[in-house]
């Protein structure tokens, strides 16, 4: 390796080896074969650094992490030793990035649903309460009416007859059928 620097035909980091000249690339076909089978991953390794090296610049910016598809087509390579140390540690930075978001998202799903519930639950109770008034409101007016038809019954039967009917209507309203009219008892005046 260290001949093929001299020769400028590489670039030897701590970490890894750059081709500098494409005549290593004609002269050796074995290695040109290699990169061949492995241009995807060899291009995705290089942008994972170039991203990791924007990164570090940007002083860790969370803004530069790997999401979504990006992250996970090179998840699986956190845990490989021969990726150099920043670009491992932008990998987990990138993935722990991406566990927190989806915990908050079935955070934020749960919430959603559970005030979804405790809507739904409010408004059944609102609905019952409601026709639960209603209803005792009709009685209680229709006792209302009742009474004011009987003891009108003795003083005026014109209007114990108004009453009466004023009675059966609320009636009919509060049970939704026809109901017969109370009759009057007929004393005499």
């Amino acid at each position: 390796m260290h001949a093929l620097a001299a020769a400028g035909l590489v670039t030897v980091d701590t970490t890894t080896v750059r081709i500098t000249h494409e005549a290593l690339l004609r002269a050796w076909p074995r290695l040109r074969g290699w990169l061949t089978e492995n241009r995807q991953e060899l291009l995705a390794r290089q942008q994972l650094h170039d991203a990791a090296t924007a990164w570090l610049t940007e002083n860790r910016d969370r803004g530069a992490l790997y999401r979504g598809r990006r992250l996970d087509s090179v998840r699986h390579w956190a845990k490989r030793p021969e990726l150099a140390a920043p670009d491992a540690e932008f990998l987990r930075a990138s993935i722990r990035l991406s566990a927190r978001a989806r915990a908050v998202r079935r955070s934020i799903v749960v919430v959603l649903a559970v005030l979804t519930l405790v809507a739904s639950g409010t408004a059944v109770w609102a609905f019952h309460n409601a026709a639960t008034a209603n209803q005792a409101h009709a009685t209680a007016l229709s006792r209302q009416l009742a009474a004011e038809a009987l003891n009108l019954d003795a003083s005026s039967p014109v209007m114990a007859g108004r009453a009466t009917a004023r009675h059966s209507t609320a009636r009919r309203t509060r049970t939704g059928t026809s109901a017969s009219p109370i009759r009057p008892s007929r004393t005499p005046v």
